[in-house]
């Protein structure tokens, strides 16, 4: 749980500085069963194209949280971190995206801990200044869409919808 909350500090440290890589976000979440979930991201270069990353998740009962080196080279960006989950010694996970632009993908893995194994695969394509839509295939609900809304320049809504009728609701703030 220390890991977890250095972890979380070391975000928020991150995404304070004023250096934070684009993308860096919190999102506070709710799914069809009323399960509220806060994630936060940053990542925050270090030296040329090598940075830190830092991400934590929190719901009820359950946390995890892991931080590591990153790559930033262009439209590419990738990171591996290793942390803690709530109920085990350790977890790690990492990401890689490339971003063209109005055509983003996002792979995220996730070993270790209580949960296991976890993958998230999203295409997103950029339909305004205002709108997004994605497909996803996430480990558990299986294949899904997406769509997103910016309300403000800080403030977007996203809708997730997958196989079996799971869903999800999350606001997101760019920091």
């Amino acid at each position: 749980m220390r890991i977890a909350l250095a972890a979380l500090l070391l975000a928020v440290l991150i995404s304070l500085s004023g250096v934070a890589y684009a993308g860096t976000t919190f999102t506070t979440s709710i799914n069809q069963d009323g399960n509220v979930c806060i994630d936060l991201f940053a990542a925050r270069p270090i030296h040329g194209n090598l940075g830190m990353f830092a991400y934590v998740s929190a719901s009820k009962g359950w946390s995890q949280g892991y931080t590591g080196p990153n790559l930033q080279y262009g439209i590419f960006s990738a990171g591996y971190g290793w942390g803690v989950e709530t109920g085990s010694a350790s977890r790690s996970g990492g990401y890689a995206s490339l971003d063209f632009g109005k055509v983003d993908l996002k792979y995220c893995y996730e070993d270790g801990g209580a949960t296991g194994m976890w993958q998230k695969g999203l295409a997103t394509y950029q339909l305004s200044d205002q709108w997004a839509v994605g497909v996803a295939k996430k480990t558990g609900p299986g294949y899904g869409v997406q769509a997103e809304c910016k309300l403000t320049p800080d403030l977007k809504v996203r809708g997730e919808l997958y196989e079996g009728g799971k869903s999800k609701i999350a606001l997101v703030v760019p920091l």
